[in-house]
């Protein structure tokens, strides 16, 4: 059944990424297939949906865009994100990163992050070409997510793995 849901998810990111290339939209995947990027044996890492994350003043014209090829938008009114649906796909699209905190600090985090699509990297495994962030901006990633999770909807196994996962690959690393 997991293999099945990760394929889906998989299809639905390779879609997302035509879209967004064809439009000259600049994007990184957030967790998903970046998480398991860092994962001994990617394939084992479940999926739930595509998050990615945009320029905030592309979000109209890549809204319209995944309008135009068949998703309807809900939650357009959340915070950081703006969700798509079509069958078999469920794309969350960020301009904003879950777990901003709430205070003087969210402005520290915004400009630390603040070249995070310039400096995205290429990853590339199996049928999967796609922009992820650098290692130093997906520490953060995965640190806003794990405590947006651990303060609202509880944290699981899978952020837990996420990080250690990251931290084992990525700790010779300068």
């Amino acid at each position: 059944c997991s293999i099945a849901v990760n394929a889906v998810v998989e299809n639905s990111q390779r879609e997302l990424i035509e879209q967004l290339s064809r439009g000259g939209y600049n994007y990184v995947i957030l967790k998903g297939l970046s998480a398991s990027n860092y994962y001994n044996k990617p394939e084992l890492r479940l999926l739930g949906d595509v998050d990615f994350l945009i320029n905030p003043k592309e979000k109209e014209n890549i809204k319209a865009l995944l309008k135009k090829a068949g998703y309807i938008a809900s939650h357009e009114d959340h915070i950081c994100h703006i969700v798509f649906n079509k069958p078999k796909a469920h794309l969350e699209m960020h301009f904003e990163l879950s777990g901003m905190p709430k205070n003087e600090k969210a402005e520290v985090v915004r400009a630390f992050m603040n070249d995070v699509l310039e400096a995205a990297r290429t990853v590339n495994f199996g049928e999967n070409c796609f922009n992820a962030p650098s290692n130093k901006h997906h520490a953060v990633i995965l640190l806003l997510h794990m405590q947006h999770h651990l303060l609202g909807e509880g944290i699981g196994l899978r952020h837990l793995m996420d990080w250690a996962c990251f931290v084992h690959k990525t700790a010779e690393e300068p």
